[in-house]
């Protein structure tokens, strides 16, 4: 079932379609000439960016932070940070990559919050007020496809599930590497270069990341 995205603020020359209708047929192109028209103002551009990598947002999230809610509200606020600073995007690393570095930030953000409200009772939910412009149409994004989750253990659902709690105990550096290369299959390379990291230090990172998951979830191999 669709999940309502909160509104996002429309650069010049918005696309009247919904979000809602389907493209038209070859509409997915390739992300780099998609990102290009969106920094000039394609509405539509930007929807096939969001349509291609929603899943892998949405699942980077909840891998962040725990929670499926509020990977949810963390991937909202990551379409947002993407769109306003989609003219930012200079190629450097693979769209994909450079969009799962800014939602890991979002949900780190998210997480910041939460701690915050924990003791009054709140969730640090999605504000609609951060978008620019209170008449813009929501965006759709659908439920994750979380069959497309590289690790095999994630086939028995109580490994994915202490998994899921390892990962988000993890120390921030560390999770954000395993999201972009275990979990979301981005190339070293491409960290390397989202992150301002030499390879070296993203393949230790990750390393050692790998060898605290393995102790935590030793018992089920």
């Amino acid at each position: 079932m669709p999940l309502t995205m909160d509104p996002i603020a429309q650069p010049p020359g918005p696309s009247e379609r919904s979000a809602a209708e389907p493209l038209p047929p070859g509409a997915l192109g390739d992300d780099e000439a998609d990102a290009r028209l969106a920094a000039a103002g394609d509405r539509g551009a930007f929807d096939r960016l969001v349509l291609r990598h929603q899943d892998a947002v949405v699942n980077a999230a909840v891998y962040h932070l725990g929670n499926r809610e509020d990977g949810v509200d963390a991937a909202q606020e990551a379409f947002l940070r993407a769109f306003q600073a989609i003219r930012s995007f200079r190629g450097g690393c693979a769209f994909r990559t450079w969009l799962l570095t800014i939602t890991i930030n979002a949900a780190r953000s998210y997480r910041t919050r939460r701690r915050a409200l924990k003791r009054g009772g709140g969730r640090p939910g999605f504000s609609a007020d951060r978008a620019r412009d209170p008449g813009e149409r929501p965006y759709e994004i659908a439920d994750p496809d979380t069959s497309s989750s590289p690790p095999r253990l994630l086939e028995r659902k109580e490994v994915k599930e202490a998994l899921e709690r390892a990962i988000a105990e993890l120390e921030d550096d560390a999770r954000e590497i395993v999201v972009l290369r275990d979990l979301s299959g981005e190339s070293y390379e491409d960290i390397a270069a989202a992150l301002g990291l030499p390879i070296g230090t993203v393949k230790s990172r990750l390393h050692r990341a790998r060898l605290e998951l393995r102790g935590k979830v030793a018992r089920f191999l």
